[in-house]
């Protein structure tokens, strides 16, 4: 991609300008039913993707919950890191006295491990940010 050198004071500056900022690439954003995704023209992308469990009964220490991220906003092109976490939730505010781990996280799919629970933690918030090239 070569850019055209801008100097104070050319003649026809705006249009080189505008001819730079199209070889380079626009940024793209998108939401869609499977979160949100950012992808620089270079091809790297940050996406984001929520989840909720939801337990009634609220979760209670020594439950494990497998999780699977489906669908992520965009398609990602080869390797990918993706992190994960998550938190109890009872729908007015996070909790204090709760722990947990998330172990075996593979890009999808990962298991949540409630080593100190809540009665009254009704939701599991999963968040996961994905990084790589789409």
């Amino acid at each position: 991609m070569a850019l055209i050198p801008i100097i104070k004071g050319m003649p026809d500056g705006a249009e080189a300008i505008k001819a730079n900022f199209a070889a380079i690439g626009e940024m793209t954003t998108g939401t869609n039913a499977n979160g949100t995704y950012t992808r620089w023209p270079n091809g790297f992308t940050i996406a984001r993707k929520t989840i909720t469990y939801n337990n009634p009964s609220g979760w209670t220490a020594g439950t494990e919950v497998v999780f699977n991220l489906g669908t992520l906003p965009i398609a990602f092109i080869g390797d990918y890191f993706t992190s994960v976490e998550a938190s109890l939730y009872d729908g007015v505010g996070s909790f204090g006295n709760f722990k947990l781990n998330i172990s075996k996280v593979y890009p999808h799919v990962g298991t949540i491990f409630v080593e100190k629970g809540n009665a009254a933690a009704k939701n599991i918030i999963l968040q996961a940010v994905i990084f790589g090239q789409s």
